[in-house]
């Protein structure tokens, strides 16, 4: 997803977006705000940035509060090039720390905040992937599931018509883990 400069005053729309739906506990009035801002994209990269799972971005509260002396490497003007920045560098490295403290001193209180609600990925809206995905469509954010396991005597009919794969079920546990050459992720 390739993400656009945001203008200053599309960030205020967005922030004012976001507003409405905080004050509003009626899942139909949050589906149509989202159905009336489908043209925003920029409110559109915020929300996928925020709220895909698969995007991490190695910073939390405590991290930002986090007195740091490490240098800036990369001066961030806006907050798509935080995004952007913190799709690649999402390790929370004093130098990630770093860089995000430059660009958050910068701005003022109301902007500040609602960025640090970002870059943690912390913001609350009411809103999940299914109410996101119903408005913008089904792969607007990305969701992983694992599967219910079932007993394969109870379902010996299905055995022989498709692939499946038997493992140990553990009570309370739902995990898939993958092994990629260079990393483990467990989802």
């Amino acid at each position: 997803i390739s993400i656009v400069f945001l203008k200053e005053g599309v960030i205020i729309n967005t922030i004012e977006i976001c507003n409405l739906l905080q004050s509003t506990n009626s899942k139909k009035d949050k589906e149509q705000i989202l159905i009336d801002n489908t043209s925003n994209d920029e409110f559109k990269s915020i929300m996928q940035f925020v709220f895909d799972p698969y995007v991490t971005t190695g910073i939390s509260t405590k991290k930002l509060n986090k007195s740091i002396n490490a240098n800036i490497s990369n001066k961030l003007d806006s907050i798509s090039d935080v995004m952007n920045y913190l799709k690649l560098h999402n390790t929370g490295t004093d130098n990630d720390i770093a860089n995000i403290q430059y660009f958050l001193n910068r701005q003022d209180k109301f902007k500040h905040d609602f960025y640090e609600s970002i870059i943690t990925k912390s913001l609350t809206l009411g809103c999940d992937a299914k109410t996101f995905n119903k408005a913008y469509g089904d792969n607007f954010i990305k969701t992983f599931n694992v599967m219910l396991a079932n007993k394969f005597w109870e379902h010996e009919d299905k055995v022989d018509k498709s692939p499946f794969i038997v493992t140990q079920k553990l009570d309370g546990n739902r995990c898939v883990v993958f092994n990629d050459v260079n990393s483990i992720k467990a989802f």
